[in-house]
């Protein structure tokens, strides 16, 4: 992925990341003025306001980590049957999953 530049001409924005700067997510009440600064703080956000309130957690923040989750998962599988392994070993780990 390329990064591109912002307003002020700083690096580090991912292409095709969340541009939270031109979003209402403050606003909106999905996120704090702090979360809302860049992609990263709103991810990080999202995950401690899951993981330290539970099911009081923001819709917002409840959705992005299941997402994230399901994503995980999706590309460990992927890379887990990638590997050379032995057929009853790999037989073994998907009766696991």
């Amino acid at each position: 992925m390329a990064k591109t530049r912002n307003d002020d001409g700083a690096t580090g924005i991912v292409e095709g990341a969340i541009n939270s700067k031109n979003n209402d997510l403050f606003k909106n009440g999905y996120t704090s003025r702090y979360g809302a600064e860049s992609p990263g703080e709103f991810f990080a956000e999202a995950f401690h306001d899951v993981y330290a309130n539970g099911n009081k957690a923001r819709k917002a923040s409840i959705a992005t980590v299941q997402e994230y989750e399901k994503r995980q998962k999706t590309l460990t599988t992927k890379k887990f049957f990638r590997k050379k392994r032995g057929l009853w070993r790999r037989f073994k780990n998907w009766l696991k999953m």
